[in-house]
């Protein structure tokens, strides 16, 4: 007991020692780690103490009861005692029959005795004398004694034995004569007899095996021992167990702190990549999940506040197109209207004809400027998107030229909710778009396709031209962003805020061979 006192206060001196030097070495995240591990030691030492205590109280009183006194002498005078009756038949044999070379088989069977032999050591060997035995008699003409049970005949510490030869038990009388031999007679004993014998010994065993418990377990302190390996196991087990689950619970934790301090410094494309699962994995995908909609809204207000500084410029260039073109207008009728008086009439009509283009330059301006800054909101019906698509084909089919249309459009597109104007609108900058940036004899394609999962109809349109430089994808869609010399600038940042009033998304990109792809996913209601 003394020991197993000993060990628990070592492991409790240990287990303080080891909380103290994790507390001041990291006294900001040991706190978890302290709690869990006083929490599961306790747990642990708590049941194990009284246990043990109550497991050697009760092992001691039962070998107590079980090992009474005078108990295990009996049990040895007992079977000593049937050994004795057992031996009874033999030594009266020995008695009325002194000489062996007078036994015979007929004597045997009279005497009602199996089989006798006769041995003798010399130089160190067992040698046969002579045996005889009756036809039943399980015994072998080769059968001898142990060696060890003749010496211990002739140096008078044993008598008997008992034989088992496959199922028959014998038993064997012995005695010593005066020429040094060695006399024995065997016989078979009744099965009442051997029961009783075969009873006393296992009681024996029993005895001797609950004698040498209680001497290993009470008397040499094993139970204490098993009790002090169970404390320290357990108590390395609650530390190791506090150890990881202190980690499990603080590190992610930690790393989502950190990830909301990068959040709230700005930084929304740095999404937490921890190695966890169960409520964690959870709540790690969540917030991952928040910074991708944080990042998506944070682009999607920068385009509406970079649009909306477009749009108030917008208003203001095109007012003051508009003031310019009039007066512009005027002087232009006037000088037609004196162009026969002038002499130099053809080099006059060529001025007038390239103020002419630039005018209508300006005026195309000017009505995108004021298509952007008085973009009307959506007035959402049901539209099929492929009857729009026809109809725009329609209508740029006759200034097409050499090109030729390609329409790839899926059947049974379900409706959609929008404004089939805007909608037109798109399908037409875009189309155009291609229609300029191919080349003589090219293919503007136009394909639909509808997205079960995400129930979206995606609109895709390519052209076959040169395509644009990986650098400039992220800026088509910049407001006066344009590759055409004498583009605006301005229709694929109209055709976008069309789009984005559809709560749909574009994107362009660069086809497989050639050319741009410009792929619009608008949802339907």
């Amino acid at each position: 007991m003394l020991l197993f006192l000993t060990w628990v206060g070592i492991v409790v001196i240990a287990i303080t020692i080891y909380l103290l030097v994790m507390w001041f070495r990291h006294r900001s995240r040991a706190r978890m780690r302290v709690q869990l591990t006083i929490l599961f030691c306790l747990f642990a030492m708590i049941p194990v103490v009284p246990l043990t205590f109550l497991s050697a109280e009760l092992f001691t009183r039962t070998a107590d009861m079980l090992l009474l006194p005078g108990i295990g002498e009996a049990m040895d005078v007992s079977l000593q005692t049937l050994k004795t009756q057992a031996e009874e038949k033999g030594i009266r044999f020995f008695e009325r029959n002194q000489a062996p070379s007078r036994w015979t088989e007929s004597l045997l069977i009279q005497e009602q005795i199996e089989g006798c032999g006769l041995w003798q050591i010399q130089n160190g060997q067992l040698r046969q004398i002579r045996i005889l035995k009756q036809d039943a008699c399980p015994l072998s003409l080769q059968w001898h004694p142990a060696r060890s049970m003749v010496s211990d005949v002739l140096a008078e510490r044993r008598v008997s034995e008992f034989i088992t030869i496959q199922t028959d038990q014998l038993m064997a009388v012995y005695r010593a004569r005066p020429d040094s031999t060695v006399a024995m007679v065997c016989y078979r004993l009744p099965q009442s007899l051997v029961q009783a014998k075969n009873n006393i010994g296992q009681a024996v065993g029993v005895y001797q095996t609950l004698g040498m418990l209680k001497h290993s377990v009470i008397e040499k302190n094993l139970i204490w021992s098993v009790g002090v390996l169970l404390v320290l196991v357990l108590a390395g087990l609650s530390v190791a167990a506090a150890r990881r689950i202190s980690q499990n619970i603080y590190e992610p934790i930690e790393l989502l702190v950190d990830g909301m301090q990068t959040v709230s410094d700005g930084r929304l494309d740095q999404p937490l990549d921890i190695r966890v699962k169960g409520e964690f994995r959870i709540l790690l995908d969540a917030f991952n999940q928040m910074i991708h909609d944080l990042s998506a809204s944070q682009k999607k207000l920068i385009q509406a506040e970079r649009l909306a500084a477009w749009q108030d410029v917008a208003r203001k260039v095109s007012h003051e197109i508009k003031n310019s073109l009039t007066p512009v207008s005027i002087s232009l009728r006037r000088l037609r209207d004196h162009l026969s008086a002038v002499q130099n009439r053809k080099a006059v009509e060529e001025s007038l004809e390239a103020i002419g283009e630039e005018m209508h330059y300006l005026q195309n301006l000017a009505s995108h400027f004021s298509e952007l800054a008085k973009m009307p909101p959506p007035d959402k019906q049901s539209v099929q998107v492929n009857d729009v698509i026809r109809s725009t084909l329609a209508i740029l089919e006759p200034s097409r030229g050499t090109l030729s249309f390609q329409a790839m459009l899926a059947a049974e597109l379900p409706a959609l909710m929008a404004d089939r104007n805007q909608i037109r609108q798109v399908l037409h900058n875009l189309l155009q778009n291609a229609m300029d940036a191919s080349p003589a004899r090219g293919t503007v394609s136009i394909q639909t396709s509808f997205d079960v999962p995400n129930k979206t109809i995606c609109i895709e349109v390519r052209d076959e031209g040169h395509g644009i430089g990986e650098d400039q994808l992220e800026q088509v869609f910049k407001p006066y962003f344009t590759t055409k010399s004498k583009g605006t600038g301005l229709g694929l940042p109209i055709v976008q805020k069309i789009v984005q009033d559809h709560d749909g998304s574009i994107r362009a990109g660069m086809g497989s061979e050639k050319g741009m792809v410009f792929t619009v996913c608008l949802p339907i209601q």
